[in-house]
């Protein structure tokens, strides 16, 4: 689900921490391997900053990727 204009929220109902945070890895780790291709402007490599929280996920998530950009950028942090 989209949460604002570059965050998104996933609910991993079936996972506990260690899931969460293998199953973000797995994504970021996507996103950095596929480039985007612009036409003319060649690919752009892309990554992606998570935050993953177990409990009152939504206060604790929405803060995580500032810190994982805090940290410099392209990881997962753990809220």
């Amino acid at each position: 689900m989209r949460w604002s204009d570059e965050e998104f929220l996933i609910l991993l109902p079936d996972n506990d921490e260690k899931g969460a945070v293998a199953a973000s890895e797995k994504l970021r780790k996507a996103l950095t391997a596929h480039p985007v291709e612009l036409g003319k402007a060649g690919p752009v490599n892309h990554t992606g900053s998570f935050g993953v929280a177990v409990s009152r996920l939504i206060a604790r998530a929405d803060k995580s990727p500032y810190m994982a950009k805090e940290c410099g950028r392209n990881r997962i942090v753990l809220a």
